[in-house]
């Protein structure tokens, strides 16, 4: 996690530099010419480097894992969602379709939870109104 950090830091360093303090940018173009530039660039590289390194060497958490068949699925609904909504609505449905079966699902989720919540309460969703 340190090198992430480190590495962020130089990146994050290296290209506020030039607005954080101009007159310093400025003294050390005047000084360095073109070099100046490639230190910079060595420094944004340098950190580039340090988070792909601390990144390899982080530990992985697994914190939700349906498994590697839902890739498949998600991917079979998308292209289902494409083929209907172009159906429907010519180039705009093809256009809007991924954003459509997104919203489509995330109310379906909240809908569902929902009922859940009031099951689990001992009503129906529709006593809770």
């Amino acid at each position: 996690m340190a090198l992430i950090l480190i590495g962020l830091f130089l990146w994050w360093e290296a290209h506020l530099f030039k607005s954080a303090a101009p007159g310093l940018r400025a003294v050390l173009t005047a000084q360095l010419g073109p070099a100046s530039k490639a230190i910079f660039a060595l420094q944004i590289l340098a950190g580039v480097v340090l988070m792909v390194i601390g990144y390899k060497q982080a530990e992985f958490v697994p914190v939700y894992d349906l498994g590697a068949w839902t890739i498949h699925l998600n991917n079979l609904l998308m292209l289902l969602a494409v083929i209907l909504f172009g159906t429907l609505w010519g180039f705009w449905g093809v256009m809007l379709a991924i954003p459509l079966a997104t919203f489509l699902k995330i109310l379906l989720d909240a809908l569902i939870q929902r009922e859940a919540d009031a099951f689990a309460a001992g009503q129906t969703a529709h006593d809770a109104e």
